[in-house]
C-alpha cells in the first residue's frame, strides 16, 4: 500500500495491519512484532514486550513483511561425521558420512540416528537487521564451537555434561557467515543455541525434536 493509500485510510478513520515487521526509531530504539497505522499517525507495534506506540515523525525506518521475515539463519546445513574424540576434531581432514539441508533453518542433532560417537559441522546464512551488539548464548553436551565471518564468538569445546556459554559481536546489517561446531562422545547429547539483539528479544536459532529434512548419504567406496 503506497503513503496516499495509507494517508487516505487513516483520514476516512481506518487502520491499516502490516504483519509482522521491525521499526528503528529516531531516538535509536528498535521495535519487533505486528504493526498497525492508526490515526495519529503512529505506528502500533506488538511484541514479546507489549505494545509500542511510534509517531511516524519518530519513525527512522521500517522493514515490513518478506523483508522482516528474513531475520535469522536461512540457507541452513549440516555435516554428519562418525567417530569418537575428547574434543572438536579437524574437520578439513574428515569425510562427511551424510548431509543435507534444515528447511526449518534451525539447528537440531536429529538429522542423524547416532546416539554416541559423532560430530556435525551447520553452515548458514545468519540475517541481522540493523547494525548492533548482538548476544548469544550456547549450550551443549558435549562440545561445541560459534563463529560468525570466520571470528569466534563462543568455545564451549571438550568433553562435559551440559554447560552454557555467553558471547556478543558487533554486527552490520545484512548477512553473515555461521558455523556452530559439535561433537558427542557418549550418552546424552544435547545442544541449544539463543540469540537476542536490537528488537530482538531472546529466541531460538535451535530446535528440539525431529524437524523436516533432506539428507543425502555421502558414498565410501571403500565400504559400500
Amino acid at each position: 500500500m503506497n503513503r496516499f493509500a495509507a494517508m487516505l485510510l487513516l483520514w476516512l478513520g481506518g487502520v491499516v495491519a502490516t504483519g509482522a515487521g521491525i521499526v528503528f526509531t529516531k531516538d535509536g530504539k528498535t521495535w519487533a512484532g505486528r504493526i498497525e497505522l492508526r490515526t495519529g499517525p503512529a505506528l502500533f507495534i506488538t511484541g514479546t514486550s507489549g505494545t509500542h506506540q511510534v509517531p511516524l515523525t519518530n519513525v527512522r525506518r521500517a522493514v515490513f513483511g518478506e523483508d522482516a521475515g528474513r531475520v535469522g539463519l536461512r540457507d541452513l546445513g549440516y555435516q554428519l561425521y562418525r567417530g569418537t574424540w575428547l574434543q572438536l576434531p579437524d574437520f578439513a581432514v574428515l569425510k562427511p558420512a551424510s548431509s543435507g539441508p534444515l528447511v526449518d533453518n534451525l539447528v537440531t542433532l536429529y538429522p542423524n540416528d547416532a546416539t554416541a560417537g559423532y560430530a556435525m559441522v551447520f553452515k548458514s546464512e545468519l540475517h541481522v537487521p540493523v547494525k548492533g551488539v548482538y548476544q548469544f548464548f550456547m549450550g551443549s553436551d558435549d562440545g561445541t564451537r560459534l563463529s560468525l565471518d570466520g571470528k569466534p564468538v563462543i568455545d564451549n569445546d571438550g568433553r562435559h555434561g551440559f554447560r552454557e556459554r555467553q558471547g556478543q559481536m558487533e554486527l552490520s546489517a545484512g548477512k553473515h557467515d555461521f558455523k556452530l561446531e559439535y561433537f558427542n562422545h557418549s550418552a546424552a547429547a544435547l545442544l541449544r543455541l539463543d540469540w537476542s539483539g536490537p528488537g530482538i528479544p531472546r529466541r531460538a536459532l535451535s530446535r528440539e525434536g525431529k524437524p523436516a529434512l533432506t539428507t543425502t548419504k555421502i558414498m565410501n567406496p571403500a565400504t559400500e
